[in-house]
This record gives structure tokens, sequence and C-alpha cells, in this order.
């Protein structure tokens, strides 16, 4: 019988998938990861999407569609939070 390296386990080697306690046992990292994307999303759309408005300003020659654009990308920013912290919270209930 051939030992396996430490730190690897059958598992891994075999390519089946990782037993329920080794997915939980990892559960948190990938909470952490998700959740490290929530403030560029908050941060980012509304700042692509008000820039995207004051080119379509300078474009059309008004100064209106900035503002506007400026409220879609906070409302998809929290729209995407909202899902991605849904996602997560059921994934934590199983």
């Amino acid at each position: 019988m051939t030992q396996q390296p430490p730190g690897i386990s059958k598992n891994k080697i075999s390519g089946s998938k990782p037993s329920k306690s080794e997915s939980s046992k990892y559960a948190w990292l990938r909470v952490v990861g998700q959740c490290a994307f929530i403030p560029t999303f908050l941060a980012l759309y509304p700042i692509a999407f008000y820039w995207i408005g004051t080119w379509l300003d300078g474009w059309f020659g008004t100064t209106w569609i900035k503002i506007v654009f400026l409220f879609l990308g906070l409302f998809s920013g929290f729209r995407q939070t909202y899902f991605i912290i849904k996602k997560l919270l059921e994934s934590l209930e199983e």
C-alpha cells in the first residue's frame, strides 16, 4: 500500500467530491471570499455608471443623464449585494 503525501486526502487524489466534513471545513473561506466583493459592487457600480452618464451627457449635450445613471449604479450595486447575501445564506443553511 502506498502512502499519501501529508495534507492530501484520498478524495483529492481520486478526484471524487470532498466529504461533508472537508467542504464545511473551508466554508468560512468561501463566505469571506464572496463577502469581499460586496464593497467592490457598492463602490464601483455607481462610479462606472456615473462615468457612463457623464460621457452620455457630453455626447447628447445634456446635464441630467449622469444623475440618472448614478442612481442606476447605486441600485445595481445594492441589488447585486442582495443577491450575494441571499446566496450565502442559502448555502450556509445547507
